[in-house]
Formats: C-alpha cells, structure tokens, sequence
C-alpha cells in the first residue's frame, strides 16, 4: 500500500526478539492505562485516585485479594480452553457459558447425588460438567449454523 512517498507492506516475522513480546505487553498496558486516565480526566475524575482504589479494592487487603482470586480464575481457565481450541484451529464460541453450564451440572450433581467417597464425588462432578458444558456447546455451534445460514 502506497501513501505519498511511504509505502507500507506488512511481512509476518521469521525470528522476533524475545524482548519484544515483554515490550509489546508493557506497551499495550501502558496505553490502556493512558487511556483510561484520559477518559478519567475528562470525566473530572483524579486518575490517580481512581487508580489507587481500583488497586486497593482488589488487592488492599487478603480478604480483598481472595475475592480477586475468585473473580479472575474461572476466567483464566476460560481462557486457557479457548486457547487450546485456538491452538487446535476449532472456533470455539460461548466458552463462558459452556464454564457456566459445566458448573450448574457439578452443583446439580453435589445436589441430588451425593456420594460418600469424595473422590467419586469430584470424579461424577468432572464427567457431569464435561458432559453438559460439551453438550452446550453443540447447541451453541447449531446455533451459530443457523444464524450465518440464514443470513441477507
């Protein structure tokens, strides 16, 4: 592509540094950050402050800290399955509600079927939320059929 005397074209990279995935992150966190100080700003809002209570909710104290812990893991472990369907080359749509469907199926299993033995317990949860999140994502990838097929 051509702009005047610039001519940019775009080459996927052989070898990259290792330095520049560290660089690239610290960037993006950077600009987010500016970003939403700007916003901030604008709004009337003291960006320092607002960031001082962010940091201080989540993790002032350890009771703070395990409700982070519980807000960010099951999305990191989302995260991770996306990740292997990526790698996998699957699309893979509606991970969260698969996790959600998963865990209402371990609950229901704790619920209406509890056993003694703890490992068959958590062995019955894991097959139930396996088998439900799975099936849920049949529906999903139905769904999404019908929806591209159906469309002007």
């Amino acid at each position: 592509m051509s702009w005047g005397a610039f001519r940019i074209s775009a080459e996927k990279r052989v070898d990259s540094p290792r330095w520049l995935g560290a660089f690239v992150t610290l960037l993006s966190l950077a600009g987010a950050l500016l970003a939403g100080a700007a916003f901030l700003f604008f709004q009337g809002v003291s960006p320092l402050a607002c960031y001082g209570v962010i940091f201080d909710s989540a993790f002032g104290s350890l009771y703070d800290l395990s409700e982070t812990g519980v807000k960010a893991l099951p999305v990191a472990i989302v995260s991770l399955a996306v990740m292997l369907c990526f790698t996998m080359l699957v699309w893979n749509i509606g991970a969260e509600g698969q996790a959600l469907i998963g865990a209402l199926a371990a609950a229901a299993v704790v619920r209406y079927f509890p056993l003694e033995n703890k490992l068959a317990m958590l062995s019955l949860m894991f097959v139930a939320a396996a088998l439900f999140g799975g099936a849920w994502a049949t529906n999903i990838k139905d769904s999404m059929a019908s929806l591209v097929s159906n469309g002007k």
